[in-house]
C-alpha cells in the first residue's frame, strides 16, 4: 500500500490503514488465501508538506516491483505522485488498484485512454492495462450534483476548487453546467495550503449563484464556508438560495462536504443542507456493511466513511490471484478483466471488464448529507441512529430521494433493505407528517 500518513493528507492514510488492518485480520482469521496469510507492505510517500512526493512514490513502486513476493499495489493516496510511477508500472505489468486516486475523470483508464484525444500529457503513450480504479470519479460526482441543481430549479452555480488536488474540477464543472443549460456564476481556485479565501468569495458573491460547489478537503471547505457566512451568504433553503441575496446551497467533494470534520472546524458557520456524492455500497449506516464488523473485530470501532474502498481493493487483487490460480501479473490482469464478481467489505459486489477498468457505475451513485443526533430539524432521522450508529453519531448518511429509482433498479435487494427505515428520506408516505416533510426543505 502506498499512501500519505502525515500532514494535510494524513487522514487518507489513516482511513486506508484502518481498513487494511481490519481486512487482513479477517482474512487471516478465516484461514488466509489458499492457506497463506496476507502480508501488507506499507510505504508513506508524504513529503515535508504532507503531500504525496513523486520521488518517494517512484521509489516505493520500484521497490514493490522488485520484490518477487509482492503481487500487486494499492494506491491509497491522492492522484499527486501517481502519474510519475505509471511508466514503471506499465513496464512491469504490475496490477495496481487505485483506491483514492482519480485517473478515470481524466480519461486515463484503459482502454478509453487509447482513444482519448484530450488526455493530459502525463498519460500520453501509456496503455496502462494493469491499472484499475475503485475510486468514485470526481467528474461523475460533479455531473450528479449539477443534475441535482438543475432538478431543484437552480439557474446558476459557482465553484471554488483546489487546483492542486482537483486540477480538472473547473473544466468538468463548466462542461456539466453547459450541458444542463445552467449558468456558471464564477469559477475560482485556491491552494491546499491557503487559509484566506476572501477575494475569491467576494467575486463569487458578486456573481450570485444559487449553489456553490466547494471542491477541496475538509479544512479548506470549513474555511471557505466560514468566509461565505461572514459576508452574509448563509444558506437556509431553496427559496433563499434563489432569492435576491446570495445564500447558496453548498455542495462539494466527498473529501470535503462529505467529511464530518469540516462541520466541527466551521462551527456556527456550518449549515444543514450540504451535499456530496458517494455510492450505495459505501453507506456506513446501512444494516449490512461488512467492513463495520471487521473494524470492530480489529479494535477500530465505527467506520467514518470510505473504509470499505481499500479493503475492497485488496480483495480485488486476492480474488484475481485466486481466479487465475497464479500470481503472474498478466494472469491476474486477465482475471480482473474477465468480469469476476468481487464482494468483501461492501454489501454489494463489483467487477471490472476488458473494456471497463473502473468499478463504479452511474447507477451506483447516491447523494450524501451530514446528520447528527441530537438534532432540531423537525424531521425524523433514519433508524441507523440508535442501531448501527452510536448515540452521539455525527456524519454522512444517505439522502435517498434523488437517486432512489436508479439505485433500486441497479441494486434492488440492498435498496429494499435500506428503505426499511434507513437514511434521510423526505417523503410524506414515509414520514406521515406534512410538517416534517416541509422541515426537510433545508435539504430537499
Amino acid at each position: 500500500m502506498i499512501s500519505t500518513y502525515t500532514g494535510v493528507a494524513g487522514f487518507i492514510g489513516d482511513i486506508a490503514k484502518r481498513s487494511l488492518d481490519a481486512a487482513t485480520t479477517r482474512i487471516d482469521k478465516i484461514g488466509g488465501i489458499g492457506g497463506r496469510r496476507v502480508k501488507l507492505l506499507e510505504r508513506d510517500i508524504a513529503g515535508p508538506e504532507g503531500l504525496p512526493t513523486p520521488q518517494l512514490a517512484v521509489q516505493a513502486v520500484q521497490e514493490f516491483i522488485d520484490d518477487p513476493d509482492c503481487i500487486g499495489i494499492l494506491w491509497a493516496g491522492a492522484l499527486n505522485g501517481l502519474p510519475e510511477t505509471l511508466a514503471d508500472i506499465e513496464d512491469a505489468g504490475m496490477p495496481l488498484i487505485s483506491i483514492f486516486g482519480d485517473l478515470g475523470s481524466y480519461g486515463a483508464l484503459y482502454p478509453g485512454n487509447l482513444e482519448n484525444d484530450d488526455i493530459p500529457p502525463e498519460y500520453e503513450g501509456l496503455e496502462l492495462r494493469s491499472v484499475f480504479q475503485v475510486y468514485l470519479p470526481d467528474k461523475m460526482a460533479i455531473e450528479l450534483l449539477a443534475d441535482y441543481c438543475k432538478d431543484r430549479g437552480y439557474k446558476s452555480a459557482g465553484m471554488i476548487y483546489d487546483a492542486l488536488s482537483f486540477a480538472g474540477a473547473g473544466g468538468w464543472f463548466e462542461t456539466a453546467m453547459a450541458d444542463r443549460g445552467l449558468e456558471v456564476a464564477g469559477l475560482e481556485t485556491f491552494s491546499l495550503f491557503d487559509s484566506e479565501y476572501g477575494q475569491q468569495v467576494d467575486k463569487l458573491r458578486s456573481a450570485g449563484g444559487d449553489a456553490l460547489f466547494v471542491y477541496g478537503l475538509a479544512s479548506n471547505t470549513a474555511g471557505i464556508v466560514k468566509q461565505v457566512d461572514a459576508v452574509g451568504g448563509r444558506y437556509v433553503d431553496a427559496e433563499t438560495a434563489m432569492g435576491s441575496g446570495w445564500a447558496p446551497q453548498i455542495v462539494g467533494s466527498p473529501a470535503g462536504t462529505g467529511e464530518r470534520s469540516w462541520v466541527e472546524l466551521a462551527g456556527d458557520a456550518a449549515r444543514p443542507g450540504t451535499l456530496t456524492v458517494w455510492y450505495v455500497g459505501g453507506l456506513v449506516g446501512q444494516p449490512n456493511f461488512p467492513i463495520r464488523e471487521m473494524l470492530d473485530e480489529a479494535g477500530y470501532g465505527v467506520p467514518t466513511g470510505g473504509e470499505e474502498a481499500p479493503a475492497d481493493g485488496l480483495a480485488a487483487l486476492l480474488r484475481a490471484a485466486e481466479e487465475a490460480g497464479s500470481t503472474d501479473p498478466d494472469a491476474m490482469v486477465e482475471a480482473l478483466e474477465s468480469g469476476i464478481d468481487i464482494q468483501f467489505a461492501s454489501p454489494i459486489g463489483f467487477s471490472f471488464a476488458a473494456d471497463r477498468h473502473l468499478s463504479k457505475l452511474k447507477e451506483d451513485l447516491i447523494l450524501i448529507t451530514l446528520e447528527r443526533q441530537p438534532f432540531d430539524m423537525g424531521y425524523d432521522l433514519g433508524k441507523e441512529f440508535g442501531t448501527t450508529f452510536p448515540a452521539d453519531y455525527e456524519g454522512p448518511v444517505a439522502f435517498l430521494d434523488y437517486t432512489l429509482e436508479a439505485n433500486k433498479a441497479s441494486h434492488p435487494e440492498l435498496m429494499q433493505e435500506v428503505l426499511d427505515g434507513y437514511g434521510t428520506y423526505c417523503d410524506v408516505s414515509r414520514q406521515g407528517d406534512e410538517a416534517k416533510v416541509e422541515a426537510c426543505k433545508a435539504v430537499h
